[in-house]
This record gives structure tokens, sequence and C-alpha cells, in this order.
């Protein structure tokens, strides 16, 4: 026999191309949802293609999570068969916008004063300020025990959050004066 030896040379092709994110979200913001220092945020997934097919994907935050305040990165990463990577990264920003409310606001309270008197010290129960986040500070104009004089008295109280949100509630002290000049 007859033996022939031929070489020839194999080129396999490589994937060198990423897979391609092609919507990947931009920055989101989202105000704390009510009752929460924080909010339940979510997001169409990012999709990513390549060109021979296969992508698989690492995340890190899934959406319907909750953020806290402030702004937290989202990463995709997909990953085609060969290896290679593309990532996609978009911001949550979550934040408080939403005063704080007031418990058991007080009612207008009407008196008569007696007929010796031009004004006298009312009591009532101060509402209690309370915040989805940090309450920074809250006052009054009054405070019960104080004295007040006959006529209409407005009392304001006032409540502000660490964002610098504001509610303000007001009741009225009437003391009727039943005395004539």
């Amino acid at each position: 026999g007859c033996t022939v030896t031929d070489t020839f040379e194999v080129e396999l092709s490589v994937d060198q191309f990423p897979p391609e994110f092609i919507n990947c979200p931009d920055t989101i913001l989202v105000a704390a949802d009510s009752g929460l220092c924080g909010a339940v945020v979510t997001w169409d997934a990012p999709v990513a293609e390549d060109d021979c097919g296969l992508v698989t994907y690492g995340i890190s935050i899934l959406p319907g999570t909750t953020f806290d305040l402030g702004s937290t990165t989202v990463t995709y990463i997909a990953t085609d068969g060969a290896g290679n990577k593309d990532t996609c990264e978009f911001v949550v920003t979550v934040v408080d916008s939403l005063g704080p409310i007031f418990l058991n606001p007080p009612a207008d309270i009407n008196l008569t004063l007696a007929a010796d008197v031009c004004s006298q010290p009312v009591s009532w129960i101060p509402p209690i300020p309370l915040d989805n986040c940090e309450l920074d500070t809250s006052f009054s104009d009054f405070q019960p025990g104080d004295t007040f004089i006959a006529g209409t008295n407005t009392v304001t109280y006032t409540a502000i959050d660490t964002a610098g949100n504001e509610s303000i509630i007001t009741f009225n002290i009437v003391l009727q004066d039943t005395v004539a000049p």
C-alpha cells in the first residue's frame, strides 16, 4: 500500500462578542411608601441579546424589593456561552416626600368665661406627631394649661421630619365673654 499524508488546518470560530442589553432601565426615582421609610420598587427586567443565543443573568437586586431611603445601584450581568459579559447598571433612589402626621388632633374648644374674668387657663391632650421615617422636631405656639383671653385663640402644632417635610395642624380655643361692658 500506498499512504498519502496531507495536513490541513481547522479554524474554530470562537464567540468574541459579548451579549448586549437592549433595555437597561434609566434611573428610577420614587417616593417612600406611606407608612414605610422606604419603597417597594418594581421595573421591567432588562433583556440581553447575543449573536450565539443563550444568555444567563446575574442580578444584584430583584424587582419588587423594598429599598431604603437613598440611592442604591442595581446590577444585571449577562453572560453568553463563551463567557463574554455585558453589564447593565441603574440607580434606584427613594426620597421621603411624606410629611409627618398627628395622632389625636384636638377639636375646637368652646368655653364661657365666668362673669368676673377676662381670661382663663385651658387644657387639652396634645396631639402626637409621627413620621414614616424620622421626626426632626415638633412644637406648638401654646401648651396645655396656658392662659387664653376672651375671643378666638388659634393653637398651632408643627412637625418637621429629617427630610424637611412639614405638617401643621390648628384648632381654636373660643372663650366667650357673656357679660356686657
